[in-house]
């Protein structure tokens, strides 16, 4: 018989992977179906919905019992920042009607709303989303082992997608670029 905690676990996996799997078939044109994409976006889908569910599922396997409210609150506040970061960028990516190109990168360069302040909120919401989930369940030997992990393959995802805006858009992404910070706002001192 299953436990409880692995149920939850079975069931969150499959909310993250078809609702990623109705996102990119909702967003791929009848031109993006072929095979060969088709398969290597599933596998893409597939294997980020398994990372994904794993980090989500840590804190729930057995840790030591030192629950701090004051950290779990905090943990709360953290998460929610990281909600709204990612609320306010699916937001611009829905006003262009984002198409995915197989790894999600949009064919016109967004500097409205927050990115007009940051070139990369979703990554940073999510860095926040899961810092402050392993705060609410005081599971600190994430946060000395897991987010370190993720913050590096975080920002070497993002180093790859503004590689390919710098190739795609040119002049306009490093002017974009120059004036706008990668995860916090650029802070400009008199001149």
């Amino acid at each position: 018989m299953l436990e409880t905690k692995w149920i939850v676990i079975l069931l969150l996996l499959l909310v993250i992977f078809f609702s990623s799997l109705l996102k990119w078939k909702r967003q791929t044109t009848d031109k993006q179906k072929d095979f060969l994409p088709s398969v290597m976006t599933f596998v893409k889908i597939l294997s980020s919905s398994i990372l994904i569910t794993a980090l989500i599922s840590i804190p729930f396997f057995d840790r030591p019992k030192n629950i701090n409210y004051v950290v779990s609150a905090a943990g709360v506040v953290l998460a929610l920042i990281g909600v709204v970061l990612n609320i306010f960028a699916a937001r611009e990516l829905v006003k262009i009607k984002f198409t995915m190109k197989g790894l999600g990168l949009p064919d016109r360069l967004i500097t409205n709303g927050i990115y007009r302040t940051i070139r990369h909120p979703s990554s940073l919401g999510i860095i926040f989303l899961l810092t402050g989930w392993y705060l609410v369940w005081n599971a600190f030997y994430c946060i000395y082992f897991i987010v370190p992990t993720i913050i590096i393959g975080v920002y070497i995802e993002n180093k790859y997608e503004e590689k390919y805006l710098e190739k795609t858009f040119g002049d306009e992404f490093r002017a974009y670029k120059k004036s706008v910070g990668m995860y916090f706002p650029k802070i400009y001192g008199k001149k």
